[in-house]
């Protein structure tokens, strides 16, 4: 279930900045939008939960330079929600 701050932001780790050249744009992520969840199945709502920067990190620091995740983001607060096959780099 999408949970929102009282801004109305949903409570994710938003990309402010992104290496155009790294795995995360080669993947499809784009600045502003919101990662939920790593480790994703495909499905929606699954995986680790990265409500925090710390909460992410600490979720790819499980992985190794090669390793292939799913990360599920939110495009925008109307809810556009994608998976993403990114290869740690």
């Amino acid at each position: 279930m999408d949970q929102y701050t009282q801004d109305g932001e949903p409570v994710a780790v938003k990309i402010h900045t992104l290496n155009p050249k790294g795995p995360a744009a080669k993947a499809g992520l784009k600045r502003a939008d919101w990662i939920e969840y790593i480790d994703s199945t495909g499905k929606f709502e699954s995986g680790t939960s990265t409500d925090t920067a710390d909460e992410l990190n600490a979720a790819l620091a499980k992985h190794k330079t090669g390793d292939v995740v799913k990360i599920q983001a939110n495009r925008n607060v109307e809810g556009d929600k994608f998976v993403f096959t990114v290869t740690i780099g």
